[in-house]
């Protein structure tokens, strides 16, 4: 038979057992009896003499999932006054904390959409807002290829080592990141939208062999962290060469020294290059958006 708790039964419950304070961070433990809750801090101090018991009641401990602990703590507003003030003090601080960084968050975000960049594309040299960064691509450079990619999936291109200018960066191509769903989930999803990744390289302002280099990097608008391997490889001897890296986020504007100091990006010196180039005088790329 299935034991009713009482509200006032409830409103102890939510509370550790131990230190009589509301858990603040998961994991959560609590009784088989449901009566006696236990914080992350407190677990240690239970007794374990053939398994983790209760304090309270003897009854064995186990962990609360995530839907459980949004169940404890959900406070009723009868559950709400029978609590201590300072209790309640700390309820209603913590839920105006939350939503100040909701806010927060809200506002840097809008901000970061409509913040001005430079058109990463070299030659173009525009500002437009990181938004409109899509657009402008499709409309202004339209030369610049899009490929599709699914997430963990390689994609093949070619460089023509000629587009090379010397302290000029280039955007050799887009790579649009497709969803998992099906089309017809994407149909029926209206704020889906494709990740874009913008791949540029840069030749360096050194013409000298000895200390000229070219430089590949990923740079994208997107506030989630993602990374990506590129390989450089030559078809004619089997040479290859590749890197681990972050996407950049290109609203950090960051100069060719900057991305080199704090960036694994793919660096081949003038010699690689030369050996990783093929009999036409491009060059072999493979990436992949993890």
């Amino acid at each position: 038979m299935t034991k009713v708790l009482s509200r006032d039964s409830r409103c102890n419950a939510n509370l550790c057992n131990i230190c009589r304070e509301i858990p603040k961070r998961s994991p959560v433990y609590r009784c088989d009896t449901k009566q006696h809750t236990i914080c992350v801090t407190c677990f240690p101090k239970l007794p374990k003499d053939g398994g983790v018991h209760c304090n309270a009641c003897n009854s064995s401990v186990s962990k609360l999932t995530n839907a459980e602990i949004n169940r404890t703590r959900n406070i009723t507003v009868e559950e709400l006054f029978r609590l201590p003030l300072e209790k309640v003090n700390y309820l209603l601080s913590r839920s105006k904390e939350h939503l100040n960084s909701n806010i927060n968050y809200a506002k840097e975000n809008i901000l970061n959409q409509w913040k001005p960049i430079k058109c990463p594309h070299g030659p173009c040299g525009k500002t437009v807002n990181c938004s409109s960064l899509q657009v402008h691509f499709s409309y202004e450079h339209t030369e610049v290829c899009t490929y599709e990619l699914a997430k963990g999936k390689e994609v093949h291109l070619k460089t023509d080592t000629s587009i090379f200018e010397h302290g000029v960066t280039k955007c050799i191509g887009i790579i649009k990141l497709l969803s998992p769903l099906d089309n017809d989930d994407r149909k029926n999803n209206h704020l889906f939208t494709n990740p874009l990744f913008w791949l540029l390289a840069s030749a360096s302002e050194q013409r000298e062999n000895s200390q000229s280099y070219i430089l590949y990097w990923v740079i994208s608008h997107l506030d989630n962290d993602f990374q990506y391997t590129i390989e450089m490889f030559s078809p004619v001897n089997g040479t290859s060469c590749a890197t681990f890296c972050k996407v950049l986020d290109v609203r950090d504007n960051m100069s060719i020294s900057e991305i080199i100091k704090t960036s694994n990006c793919l660096f081949l010196p003038y010699g690689s290059v030369k050996n990783l180039v093929d009999q036409n005088g491009k060059l072999n790329v493979c990436i992949t958006i993890h």
